[in-house]
């Protein structure tokens, strides 16, 4: 005589596929407000198929990477997307401290400059701090901060250890005694690659922007969307 197999769920007729992970959902009762939750066997998250608040739809921080990607300030994605600014906030630092680093690559050439902006207001000046790589064209590491000694060193140690052919700089003097010589080139043009991603940081992010309203009320939300905007 065959037995029944006990089973730890069960199916419905049409349930959702997960948003997260396209996964299988069985149905896991109801919210606070009688709607039907849904719970994935997968990624083991659990959602809603209709939320009231746009604020916890499974697309609402793709919407927020892509508006602020494209030069909207935080008042105009809230008008875009409908959430409250403080909100929008919130979620861009959530988004950036899931974004991790991307690993230095050995034997490339790299280029070092700094980019001038501030934050609330003009007499607090600030720098963006930042080294590309030329081969990739890629953001290996930034710092937001003043201009000082070692501020650069922890953009530049990182880059000597990588055992890098060429490190082309401006001709500040800090950079003299932080990058040995043997690596080390100003020469006229050797900064091209990070001159151009300067103009594309201003074009792109619009608290970089010249001549806006818009601009950085913390060195925390600037390096968030820098994050963003650099490695997502």
């Amino acid at each position: 005589m065959q037995q029944s197999r006990p089973c730890c769920s069960k199916r419905v007729g049409e349930t959702p596929e997960c948003p997260y992970c396209k996964g299988f959902s069985i149905k896991h009762g109801k919210s606070v407000a009688q709607k039907q939750r849904y719970y994935c066997k997968q990624c083991s998250k659990t959602y809603l198929t209709l939320y009231t608040n746009k604020a916890y739809q499974p697309q609402t921080n793709k919407d927020i990477t892509t508006h602020l990607k494209e030069s909207n300030s935080i008042r105009s994605i809230s008008r875009i997307i409908q959430i409250n600014t403080k909100t929008i906030i919130r979620r861009i630092i959530t988004i950036a401290q899931k974004i991790m680093r991307p690993p230095l690559l050995f034997g490339k050439t790299y280029e070092v400059d700094e980019q001038w902006t501030y934050i609330s207001n003009k007499e607090q000046g600030t720098w963006i701090i930042y080294a590309l790589c030329r081969e990739t064209k890629k953001v290996a590491d930034f710092v937001v901060g003043s201009n000082t000694k070692m501020n650069l060193s922890s953009i530049v140690n990182p880059l000597i250890l990588s055992n890098p052919i060429k490190i082309y700089t401006d001709k500040l003097a800090s950079y003299k005694t932080l990058i040995p010589k043997d690596i080390h080139s100003t020469k006229r043009g050797g900064t091209n690659h990070i001159e151009r991603q300067n103009l594309a940081n201003r074009t792109d992010l619009k608290r970089l922007c010249r001549r806006t309203i818009c601009y950085s009320k913390s060195a925390a939300l600037l390096t968030a969307c820098l994050r963003i905007y650099f490695w997502s």
